[in-house]
């Protein structure tokens, strides 16, 4: 019996399949992403550009829906989830690059790039 199949999981509850097949999609991970490139621009808007604090808010609302919105498309979804993998890699490189072993910062940088890869092609299919 596979770990995924459907009838042995809608014994553990009525949604449990659909459930653990939501939480690999990675759909989650990519909601919570925009809305936190969402705050971050909003966060920019306020602080670097000295906008008024309605404005960053609707900034950073059009950052997340228009990041959800990319991220549906085919062709440009996909090369954004890449960015963002490519991006979320250096960020985590970065910091373990911080704790003094440059090796450790391209390990760590690969490895989160990958996994980030990973859940934004999960959330493509």
């Amino acid at each position: 019996m596979a770990w995924d199949d459907q009838d042995a999981a809608r014994r553990w509850g009525a949604d449990a399949y659909d459930g653990a097949r939501a939480r690999r999609s990675g759909g989650c991970f990519v909601l919570g992403e925009m809305v936190l490139l969402g705050v971050v621009g909003g966060m920019y808007a306020a602080g670097a550009q000295h906008l008024s604090t309605p404005t960053s808010i609707a900034i950073g609302l059009i950052v997340a829906v228009v990041g959800l919105v990319l991220s549906r498309l085919p062709v440009i979804g996909a090369l954004v989830g890449l960015l963002l993998a490519a991006g979320w890699g250096y960020l985590a490189g970065s910091i373990a690059a911080l704790l003094g072993n440059q090796l450790l910062g391209i390990v760590v940088g690969i490895l989160v790039g990958l996994v980030v890869a990973g859940l934004h092609l999960g959330y493509r299919r």
